[in-house]
């Protein structure tokens, strides 16, 4: 059970969108949509559709047992009891993080040079899986500030190109204050844990943790009353360090002074053992009492709100990744879906696929049909929020985009590292434009 590291339109406005694309793709120096059409309030008009309550909390917890039932292992219900994991478990967890890397042919650069076999093989020593007994029981800890979850133990990253640095093959995600984790195993240097979060397994630095017992464990996993940070990002004062958190964030709430301002508890940063704080969190911060409806028009909302904002693989650089965006939209609902695309591609509350045809008209009219404002057009490596279609017909999606290839020149790659509305119609290295590798689409419910 434990972790392993997947409307239509007549065919004349179809031409003519067909066409036109074709025409500004040419010059998709101007693919980010700057008009109204990039305004919530273009897409959010009086629409009973779009405030359709998709699912009650009891089938919202019935629609997480599936995820996690259905992620092979990747996920998991931190509210459970942990069981006992044999040696081999977590070994295979240790050996799936390393698919794709060969020892004898390393392809990964370390500050600005070749990583070495020497420094790969010192990597995975630290790992420190000859240290391993036959049974591992999990322990209950707590991030104490927001923290990276790594694919192996150390913050050195590992590139793919000579002098990049934006996006760090070891980076997997970003976790905030007050996540739960289970403490799997600890590096050979002492300073790394291996953790289970409710979605994946990787290392955290062992300061950024803290172990608490099972009652405490239990207080923040499934608290009886919280709240969930609406906004993209929110600084919090605390006596020991200032604390960072991202959307969808959930803290155990303490009491309710009044409707705006609530009294919510964390763990302290800064100490060897559990000790709890308590803060003062608002509405104005961006704070909500419990879940929002998980509701289209909620969904879209919530994706707006990080327009603009900088593109950050796996949560690099305090910015936000295709998948990340799309997950942390749909945990204010309370939705916990798989961490990459590649999950997302068999692991979706519901999945429509992609009719199998080279015909853009045809997969094009399926998707004008099938899809719907909220819905996410997924393909292994790429996920956009879908938005509709404009007043011309053309369907538009928001999401966070590192880069694309403005026409067939595969030397022009063109990065654009933001979140930003745009349509379908951004070509990737080979010039094919995203809907022709569209694969499924992913709805809420």
């Amino acid at each position: 059970m434990y972790l392993k590291l997947a409307l239509p339109v007549c065919a004349a406005g179809l031409s003519l969108i067909l066409n036109s694309c074709s025409i500004s793709e040419a010059d998709s120096f101007k693919l980010e949509i700057t008009d109204a059409r990039a305004q919530s309030a273009y897409w959010l008009k009086p629409d009973p559709r779009l405030d359709e309550i998709l699912a009650t909390q009891a089938e919202l917890s019935e629609l997480n047992a599936r995820l996690i039932a259905d992620s092979g292992g990747t996920m998991m219900d931190l509210s459970r009891p942990p069981e006992a994991l044999s040696r081999q478990a977590l070994i295979g967890i240790f050996e799936d993080s390393l698919v794709g890397y060969d020892p004898e042919n390393l392809q990964v650069y370390a500050d600005y040079k070749p990583l070495n076999k020497a420094d790969f093989l010192n990597a995975l020593q630290n790992c420190n899986m000859a240290a391993l007994g036959e049974r591992i029981l999990p322990q209950h800890a707590l991030i104490i500030r927001q923290t990276s979850l790594r694919g192996l133990p150390q913050s050195q990253g590992w590139y793919a190109e000579p002098g990049e640095f934006n996006y760090d093959n070891l980076q997997i995600k970003v976790l905030d204050p007050a996540e739960p984790v289970w403490v799997l195993h600890t590096s050979r240097d002492q300073q790394y844990y291996l953790v289970q979060t409710n979605q994946t397994t990787g290392w955290v630095k062992v300061k950024d943790v803290v172990l608490v017992s099972a009652s405490t464990f239990k207080s923040y996993v499934k608290p009886q009353q919280f709240v969930v940070l609406l906004k993209p990002k929110q600084y919090l004062s605390s006596p020991a360090a200032q604390l960072k958190l991202q959307m969808g964030a959930k803290l155990p709430v303490l009491r309710i002074i009044d409707d705006d301002h609530y009294a919510v508890k964390l763990p302290l940063a800064g100490r060897e053992q559990y000790e709890e704080q308590e803060i003062i969190v608002t509405s104005k911060q961006g704070f909500r009492l419990g879940y929002l409806p998980l509701t289209r028009r909620n969904l879209v909302q919530q994706a707006f709100a990080y327009l603009g904002t900088e593109y950050g693989w796996g949560g690099q650089n305090n910015g936000i990744d295709c998948s990340g965006l799309i997950c942390n939209v749909y945990r204010t609902a309370g939705v916990f879906l798989p961490n990459n695309t590649r999950a997302m591609l068999t692991n979706f509350p519901q999945l429509i696929s992609m009719p199998q045809t080279d015909s853009l008209e045809q997969r094009l009219d399926f998707l004008q049909g099938m899809a719907e404002p909220g819905d996410c057009l997924i393909k292994s490596g790429h996920v956009v929020m879908y938005l509709g279609t404009d007043a011309q017909g053309e369907p538009l999606g928001l999401h966070a985009l590192s880069s694309f290839y403005p026409d067939q020149d595969l030397a022009s790659k063109h990065y654009i590292r933001k979140v930003i509305v745009s349509s379908l119609w951004f070509k990737n290295k080979h010039a094919q434009p995203f809907i022709a590798n569209t694969e499924a689409i992913g709805k809420p419910r």
